[in-house]
């Protein structure tokens, strides 16, 4: 059983995919997204290269109906795959093989797809498909809660640069740091973590883009008291200037 979403916001643009699966590590397997490019769920008896060629070719300007027809020709295993697309302009497209274990098969709507196997039936597919549309957006960010700094008191939003060297040979990060700067934090306040991570064996480091989006967001301004706490490469004497 599995069943997932591709999706875009079509008031901000953001694009998602989410995944939900019997089998094991699907998060691994079934969801490709690129940040203004498009996303792609890749299911039933997957073929991870349908995910990352798809993505390749919607990079190079391919509509998702254009991308999900060179993926599938290509693939001798077509019949028993799952796919679904949607490119960074909200056009999607969707595709069921035969073989696929029932029920399976998918539900197409505005800027969204739905798609499932081995369900009870198209009903599950239907219902993911109201709920997404009954919310009507993908709320990942506010674009206009950056004005709400003007009515904010100085001192209620910081962000600290925490260190987490990183022990190889063991295998884990120091995060006493960190562990040091949460203690400080009143009782009541809003903290929210983020890291950077080392991406496979290069130097390059994944920084979360959403972060502050995220310290802006709605939800987190309605507190009178809100700070936000980041990690990221920098030194201790960080935490002591922005505490004090």
């Amino acid at each position: 059983m599995t069943f997932s979403i591709v999706a875009r916001c079509p008031r901000t643009g953001m694009l998602a995919v989410a995944t939900s699966s019997k089998a094991l590590a699907a998060g691994g397997m079934v969801p490709y997204c690129r940040a203004g490019v498009g996303a792609i769920a890749s299911q039933s008896f997957v073929n991870p290269y349908l995910g990352i060629e798809g993505i390749t070719l919607l990079e190079q300007g391919l509509a998702a109906a254009r991308v999900l027809e060179r993926i599938i020709e290509s693939d001798r295993g077509r019949d028993l795959r799952q796919v679904a697309i949607i490119d960074r302009d909200g056009h999607t497209a969707a595709y069921t093989g035969d073989k696929c274990i029932p029920w399976a098969g998918q539900v197409e709507g505005r800027g969204h797809v739905c798609l499932g196997n081995i369900l009870v039936g198209e009903d599950v597919a239907k219902a993911m498909a109201h709920a997404f549309e009954a919310s009507g957006v993908i709320d990942v960010a506010e674009p206009d809660t950056l004005k709400l700094y003007d009515e904010m008191v100085p001192g209620d939003v910081a962000f600290v640069c925490v260190p987490t060297p990183f022990d190889g040979w063991r295998g884990w990060y120091d995060t006493s740091a960190v562990e040091e700067v949460c203690e400080r934090v009143p009782v009541g306040v809003i903290t929210c973590l983020r890291s950077t991570v080392s991406y496979a064996n290069d130097d390059v480091h994944v920084v979360h883009p959403e972060f502050l989006r995220q310290a802006h967001a709605d939800d987190d301004f309605r507190s009178a008291k809100v700070r936000v706490y980041g990690i990221a490469n920098g030194s201790r004497e960080h935490v002591d200037v922005i505490e004090k």
